[in-house]
């Protein structure tokens, strides 16, 4: 016998990978929002060598009736951009959000940014600021290395954007052939595709540093820059003018 259960209104879509030691700080920032009408999608890779599923596993027990239902699903090995890509393919909320298994929502997050959507039909995201922090098990001669900003950024992780899902499908998957960043070449065509976009003040993640961040990195930063220069180049011949 099949069971059917009413859609949720938000769909929280959470990859993991060796990621054991903050997850279920991730998970729990979702669940003390005090947004019942949620679910949270936590895709767990195979190639995972921790308890990353264990952790998942531990917050699935059936939930009460009017409470957040978390999901495990364990899945092949995917890069991080097909992972979401998996995520978005079985949410079943009228919104959507990406979180990094490392990074935290603050309190209210989700309320601020669900008030922006239902107040105007038109706009298909809510963008909002984001607070970098140092994980406290990092030694301090290792974070003292780190330069963490002193105040609010602009948003510029899955995690600071709730978006309609009508919107992720209009746009599309999330680039796989992109090792790094393709949350960012995801935005970009967002953009491109004229996506209204509302930038709240509110902070609404707190990114952890713990020195392993993908955005950390060389790499990471190189990938970035490539997938601006790409989009700049598609808008110029979008414009019909030479690029550069």
């Amino acid at each position: 016998m099949s069971l059917s259960f009413p859609a949720p209104a938000l769909s929280v879509i959470i990859p993991v990978r060796n990621g054991a030691r903050y997850l279920g700080a991730a998970i729990t920032s979702v669940l003390e929002q005090g947004e019942p009408d949620l679910e949270v999608i936590v895709l767990v890779d195979a190639a995972s060598t921790d308890n990353s599923a264990a952790v998942a596993e531990s917050f699935t027990s059936p939930a009460p009736a009017g409470t957040p239902v978390v999901r495990c699903v364990p899945h092949p090995p995917l890069s991080l951009a097909a992972a979401r890509n998996e995520g978005v393919a079985l949410a079943r909320g009228l919104l959507l959000l990406h979180l990094d298994a490392d990074d935290e929502l603050t309190p209210g997050s989700l309320a601020v940014r669900l008030a922006v959507l239902a107040a105007q039909p038109d706009v298909e995201m809510v963008t909002g600021a984001m607070v970098s922090f140092v994980s406290p098990e990092i030694p301090p001669a290792d974070a003292a290395r780190y330069a963490v900003p002193a105040g609010p950024q602009r948003g510029g992780l899955p995690g600071t954007t709730l978006l309609r899902t009508r919107c992720a499908h209009r746009i599309g998957p999330q680039n796989v052939s992109l090792p790094h960043s393709a949350d960012l070449d995801w935005m970009l065509r967002a953009e491109e595709a004229g996506a209204k976009a509302v930038q709240v003040p509110d902070v609404v993640l707190r990114r952890r540093i713990h020195g392993r961040n993908t955005s950390l990195l060389s790499i990471g930063a190189a990938s970035r820059l490539g997938i601006v220069r790409a989009a700049l180049a598609r808008r110029a011949r979008a414009d019909g003018s030479p690029s550069a």
